[in-house]
Formats: structure tokens, C-alpha cells, sequence
């Protein structure tokens, strides 16, 4: 199994947090069940593939700073349902755009507010 090097830019919720891939120098999102408990900005963690749920770069700014001011404001629990939806997604149908990562989790999380709520969607 192989463990990697990050340190933390940002600790995003309990399971998510944005870091730089210490041996490719890339910033990265990074979502795993716990991994960012307990944690610090600037601290440099190992972490092997097996914590690591999701991970994925390449964001263009503001692609960075919708999915960062998101993250902010949804329950954890959605955050991880969402990736494993994606992950398995991705499995099956090949790489999805990045974006897919902001879509589905503000989707998923607005049905929620809804259901709690009580608002139903009357259908015709």
C-alpha cells in the first residue's frame, strides 16, 4: 500500500481537506473518512490510498472556490455519500468532469433541506 505525503492548506470539514501533493507539488482536494480531524493548516500528514476516498485536482479557481464555499455549508455525511456516488460513477462510465463534484453534492444536499422541511415537489 502506498502512502504519499501532503501538507494541509486547509481543513475543509472532517473529511475533507485541500493540501499540496508534497513529491508532485500539486494542490489537491482530498476526502476520506476522518482525515482532516483533529488536523492543522501547514501540517504535513502521510496518508496511504486506503484513507483516501476521493481525490482530484485540476480546478480552475473558481470551480475551486464554488466547491470550497459549498463544502463549508453541507453535513459530512453528504459530502462522503456524494463521492462514493461519483467514485463508483467513474467506475463504471469513465472519468466525469470535475464539476460533477459541486453538481451532485449541491443537488443532493438541496433535496435534503427540502425533504426535512417538508417542501414536496407536486408533480402533474
Amino acid at each position: 500500500m502506498r502512502k504519499r505525503k501532503y501538507k494541509i492548506n486547509k481543513i475543509l470539514n472532517n473529511n475533507v481537506i485541500l493540501a499540496i501533493d508534497v513529491e508532485k507539488m500539486q494542490e489537491i482536494v482530498l476526502v476520506g473518512k476522518g482525515i482532516g480531524f483533529a488536523k492543522k493548516a501547514n501540517e504535513l500528514i502521510t496518508l496511504s490510498d486506503k484513507e483516501i476516498e476521493k481525490s482530484f485536482l485540476n480546478f480552475d479557481e473558481s470551480t475551486k472556490k464554488e466547491y470550497l464555499n459549498l463544502i463549508n455549508d453541507i453535513d459530512d455525511r453528504i459530502i462522503l455519500i456524494c463521492e462514493k456516488i461519483i467514485n463508483i460513477s467513474e467506475m463504471e462510465f469513465g472519468k466525469l468532469n470535475n464539476h460533477i463534484h459541486i453538481a451532485l453534492t449541491d443537488h443532493i444536499s438541496f433535496a435534503m433541506e427540502r425533504v426535512s422541511s417538508g417542501i414536496e415537489e407536486k408533480r402533474k
